[in-house]
């Protein structure tokens, strides 16, 4: 029994004495990224963060309109949200999803409380062919009637 007991003791001793041969991880410095802010003569305000690791732009637009700018009419921010990629003035709602999934560009939509968030992620060399198509989306959506009543099926 008292054998037993030393060996658990040494173990336990030579367990305690290997830790302190660990040392702590070392990991790679962060450092936070300058963020710049224009303002264009529309008063549309830009943040801009700039990381050239990744040949990635990540774009999101904040609208101050959200759900409860509804009133009555419950859930229309988000049907708007949803129903901007249906097309616009140049483009049709097939277009728009090809060129999305062609160039394996990222766009979503979400909708708080007090905002409608357009999230999108395009690599870096695709960005002049998705620029125009989100300017339209958000200055010149096109809302087809049919395309509506499907959306409203959907989600209601």
């Amino acid at each position: 029994m008292m054998t037993q007991y030393l060996s658990i003791k040494n173990m336990a001793v030579l367990f305690a004495l290997s830790l302190g041969a660990v040392t702590a991880p070392v990991f790679a410095e962060f450092k936070i990224p300058k963020i710049e802010e224009k303002t264009l003569d529309n008063g549309l305000k830009i943040f801009m963060i700039q990381q050239n690791e990744v040949p990635l732009v990540h774009i999101t637009l904040g609208i101050a309109t959200g759900s409860t700018s509804d009133g009555a009419q419950w859930g229309l921010t988000s049907l708007t949200a949803d129903a901007l990629a249906l097309g616009t003035k140049s483009y049709t709602k097939q277009v728009i999803e090809d060129t999305l999934d062609f160039y394996g560009i990222e766009y979503e939509t979400s909708v708080s409380k007090d905002y409608l968030t357009i999230d999108a992620s395009v690599a870096t060399s695709e960005l002049p062919k998705f620029l125009p198509i989100l300017s339209e989306l958000v200055i010149s959506p096109k809302f087809p009637p049919k395309e509506i009543d499907k959306l409203r099926d959907r989600t209601v």
